[in-house]
């Protein structure tokens, strides 16, 4: 059933600081490029606001802050951005699972529990239309990839976080794991941008397909 068409849209687009072996996270930056550039560009009927923020690499305060932002912005749509070594072009996580990697974050605190929550399911699917965003891409330079295993590091468990929020749920929601040096896979800053652009675009117009047009 279409849902009511809102006042305003809140889109809020995430990246990542720096953790070990990562002194310099793109994520964050990419994050600010394309919140900022979508203010410019992406002109919609309905008033459209997109707020971006850069997480803590950190097992205590990276959730947290996420929760927040879902409390205090009542975002419709959340895309967040982290790296990965393994990813040579865009990797869209299909899920994220209530598993903890016993890793050291930016502060080098490791945590000892396995699951990020008791009472939480094993796995809970990301909310992103992926036909859609990957059609969006055809334009780009950029490669396409799915994944069911966001990892059980600190992306996974904002996911996670976000997905099962009690505060707030966004409507669409995912997370979009790109190269951790996209220069070394061919990838300049500009069609990184253009990538991410193309994610926003795509998911609003998934997000509004769902809604009546304004009277």
């Amino acid at each position: 059933m279409p849902q009511s068409a809102p006042n305003s849209i809140t889109v809020l687009i995430t990246g990542f600081g720096q953790f070990p072996g990562v002194a310099t996270n793109i994520s964050g930056p990419l994050a600010k490029a394309i919140a900022q550039k979508a203010t410019e560009t992406l002109v919609r009927d309905c008033p459209t606001h997109f707020h971006h923020h850069v997480l803590p690499t950190e097992w205590d305060n990276a959730p947290a802050q996420a929760l927040t932002l879902l409390q205090t912005l009542q975002p419709a749509i959340v895309l967040h951005f982290g790296v990965s070594e393994k990813a040579k072009g865009i990797v869209i996580e299909t899920q994220a699972r209530n598993t903890i990697r016993c890793a050291p974050d930016a502060k080098g605190y490791q945590p000892k529990a396995q699951r990020l929550c008791d009472n939480a399911p094993s796995s809970v699917p990301a909310t992103l239309s992926v036909d859609r965003i990957t059609e969006s891409l055809k334009g780009t330079n950029v490669t396409v990839k799915t994944s069911d295993d966001a990892g059980g590091y600190l992306c996974n468990a904002v996911l996670f976080t976000t997905l099962t929020a009690d505060t707030h749920r966004p409507t669409h929601a995912g997370f979009i794991h790109v190269p951790t040096n996209p220069a070394a896979c061919g990838l300049s800053d500009d069609t990184m941008l253009e990538a991410g652009i193309a994610i926003v675009r795509s998911t609003l117009d998934d997000l509004l397909s769902t809604m009546p047009a304004p009277s």
